[in-house]
């Protein structure tokens, strides 16, 4: 799996690079990920002063998320929770579409009497 990590306006601590890191392992755990892209970004003008921005390849598209708080680890957690939530949506979708088509091939079969 290929991770990129971008810090944008901000001095880089390794502790941010270990926190980023955990929250790569914990959306991995989540779903399959092909290719995961996280950008920080300190944001100087304004608040919140952190935006988080995060992009996951998996099987069948492209999961996007944007969060923004007052600290780094702030907008990771608002960020893991968006993920997590379009996670479980998809998970439910692609439940619900397995149990319409097998509805739908068992009204299509033939009915048999005997």
């Amino acid at each position: 799996m290929k991770t990129t990590l971008r810090f944008l306006g901000l001095n880089i601590h390794n502790s941010w690079h270990r926190l980023l890191e955990q929250h790569v392992d914990h959306w991995q755990r989540l779903t399959a990920v092909d290719a995961t892209e996280v950008v920080l970004e300190r944001q100087h003008e304004g608040k919140p002063a952190f935006r988080v921005q995060v992009r996951l390849e998996v099987s069948g598209g492209t999961l996007r998320v944007e969060a923004v708080a007052r600290t780094p680890k702030a907008a990771l957690s608002v960020a893991t929770q968006d993920l997590e939530r379009l996670i479980q949506d998809r998970q439910t979708q692609r439940v619900e579409r397995r149990a319409s088509e097998r509805q739908l091939s068992a009204a299509a079969a033939p009915k048999i009497h005997a």
